[in-house]
């Protein structure tokens, strides 16, 4: 009776398993990877979807623009008038690379007000010229004609309206990120499905798609609208991982069974996502399931190895063949085994 109430105790259990956890976790925060919960390094071990935004995420959201195209009716000079009086009233990054364009261009404009249609674009007056600058969808909507070919470029295309008529476009270009090509290929020889979710025009995003080779590239998505495709997934029965870094990925970050943001994004991203990279790599990303998966294996292993140990040595101590006081020795040397096995990852790492 004593070799049975000594060797049932789970002591090895109860103490090696949050060891096995919190080893997973403090070896993570070492390698700039921050996990909320334990919850979530186990579910990382479960998803087999990442879904990454575009801008600032893969790519390095470092907008220049490239080309100018005006209207036969406007001036090159007015052009560029109009759109930087309104673009200059934005904090939005694509704003900020035509400011930097022309940053002279409005000397001449005294009286400027403007709206931002989220999602869409501005919409202002400029000496008492309505001005919209935007999408091409933002004209669209509002009844404008625009060239057929500025939907089918594959960069980000600012276009600009002056009193209700085309006025001209800028073409801007962003980078990929260093790391992109590579950490996209490495989530998808861990056998996960990769998808990208943007706000951006499909053509762009089809083309990163295919530099990057993901599996699938939707574009023009608002931030309901990527909640929605994250959801879609999930109804189909995937575990999905959502990274982004922007205030209009935080719907989706928050519904994805993870949620992995950057650390030099939005605040509210990093409040709602469930990991954060802080090293802003995205092979943080792989590492992280690396470090999640091992972890797991790590604490499976020592939960089989202490329910096998604890047979035998009840088995035994019922036939007759241990005493009390051996059998309370392997237990304490089976916690303490197990316990070191579980800590192993922070041992070396603090080696």
């Amino acid at each position: 009776g004593l070799v049975f109430l000594v060797l049932s105790c789970p002591c090895a259990l109860v103490i090696s398993i949050p060891l096995g956890y919190f080893g997973g976790i403090g070896l993570a925060s070492r390698n700039g990877i921050l996990f909320k919960g334990s919850n979530y390094l186990d579910m990382l071990t479960k998803v087999d979807t990442v879904v990454l935004d575009k801008t600032g995420t893969l790519t390095k959201g470092n907008f220049k623009v490239i080309e100018v195209d005006h209207a036969d009716h406007v001036s090159r000079e007015e052009l560029l008038a109009a759109a930087v009086a309104v673009e200059r009233r934005s904090n939005h990054p694509v704003a900020r690379a035509i400011r930097e364009f022309a940053p002279e261009a409005d000397a001449g404009i005294a009286e400027v007000s403007v709206t931002e249609v989220p999602g869409r674009g501005l919409k202002g007056v400029a000496d008492g010229r309505e001005v919209l600058a935007g999408s091409t969808r933002f004209l669209q909507e509002a009844g404008i004609a625009f060239p057929e070919k500025l939907a089918e470029l594959p960069q980000t295309v600012v276009a600009v309206a002056v009193g209700g008529v085309y006025a001209g476009a800028f073409i801007i270009a962003d980078e990929l990120k260093p790391d992109a090509v590579a950490a996209i290929a490495a989530l998808r020889n861990l056998g996960l499905r990769t998808v990208i979710l943007s706000g951006d025009r499909t053509p762009l995003v089809r083309a990163v798609g295919r530099e990057l080779g993901v599996d699938e590239a939707v574009g023009e998505l608002l931030p309901d609208r990527k909640l929605e495709e994250v959801k879609k997934l999930q109804l189909q029965g995937r575990r999905v991982a959502f990274t982004g870094d922007g205030i209009n990925d935080s719907p989706a970050l928050s519904a994805a069974d993870v949620g992995v943001t950057l650390s030099d994004g939005a605040d509210l991203a990093r409040e709602v996502a469930d990991v954060v990279l802080t090293e802003c790599r995205l092979d943080g990303l792989v590492t992280a399931v690396d470090l999640s998966k091992a972890a797991m294996r790590r604490i499976r292993t020592d939960f089989g190895l202490i329910m096998t140990l604890n047979t035998v040595f009840l088995a035994s101590g019922l036939a007759g063949f241990l005493q009390p006081g051996p059998s309370a020795l392997l237990h304490n040397l089976t916690t303490v085994g197990v316990s070191l096995n579980a800590m192993r990852p922070m041992l070396k790492a603090g080696a």
